[in-house]
């Protein structure tokens, strides 16, 4: 069966004298808009005016197209966490550590939007955004330095130094955004473990309030500062070899002004 629907004048008005149209009687300037049901068989009697056109429900996806801004800080969602880029123009985008199974050995390079998102949705995150929610980052800086900081990096592309904790792909695209090699990731991170470290303590003070704690508890309570001090002892190494190797852009710069 075959829905039909009318459509009104370009101008928005009314067809007058439409009790012709509804004795059957069809007005040669009336347009209809025709969609195939279940079955190609029309009604009998169903008045189909000469301009027939086939509704859609839009372009197909493999048409849609997205509009990014050069210097945009792009991001999509891996698996339990996000990949960060800096849009570059020309559907190209520099990202860190882009292979997932091997970011020891990954560096920074610009590939193609496609290659980036890898069929996920992308989002571009705000040029002003908050350190775990409680204060700005420094102002975003001019679009073109942003992708003048990106392609430097891209030339360098710095294989091998990729590192979760302290240098990953936000911080690399923080530092072209507002010149703060960081990572929020890492900082909410941190901010959880905190909070898990402050909960480990209670019950461990919990338990020694009752008596002698047992060694089970003294070995979590250990354990856990233990990791902690090690990620942030791994985290201020990694981010002082960073800022370390991007203090050869801050001369290039001066030389040029």
């Amino acid at each position: 069966m075959m829905t039909i629907r009318k459509r009104r004048p370009a101008d928005g008005g009314l067809y007058p004298n439409d009790r012709n149209v509804a004795k059957g009687g069809v007005r040669p300037d009336r347009a209809w808009t025709v969609k195939a049901m279940a079955s190609p068989t029309l009604q009998v009697g169903v008045p189909i005016a000469m301009d027939l056109r086939v509704a859609t429900n839009g372009p197909p996806a493999s048409a849609e197209r997205h509009v990014y801004s050069l210097g945009d800080h792009l991001r999509v969602r891996r698996r339990c966490y996000w990949h960060h880029g800096i849009y570059v123009g020309a559907d190209r985008v520099v990202q860190f550590g882009g292979v997932l199974f091997d970011k020891a050995h990954s560096g920074v390079e610009e590939v193609a939007l496609q290659e980036f998102h890898r069929g996920d949705r992308v989002e571009v995150v705000p040029k002003q955004q908050k350190w775990l929610g409680l204060w700005d980052l420094a102002p975003a800086l001019p679009p073109e330095e942003i992708v003048r900081r990106a392609r430097w990096l891209a030339d360098r592309r710095f294989e091998g130094t990729y590192n979760l904790v302290g240098r990953n792909c936000e911080t690399a695209a923080l530092w072209c955004v507002c010149n703060m090699g960081e990572s929020l990731q890492r900082q909410r991170f941190q901010a959880a473990n905190a909070y898990l470290g402050g909960v480990v303590y209670l019950i461990y003070a919990y338990l020694s309030g009752r008596g002698r704690a047992p060694a089970w508890a003294t070995r979590a309570i250990l354990s856990f500062m233990a990791v902690r001090v090690a990620l942030l002892v791994v985290y201020y190494r990694h981010n002082a070899r960073f800022y370390r190797d991007v203090r050869p852009y801050y001369t290039e710069r001066a030389r040029l002004a």
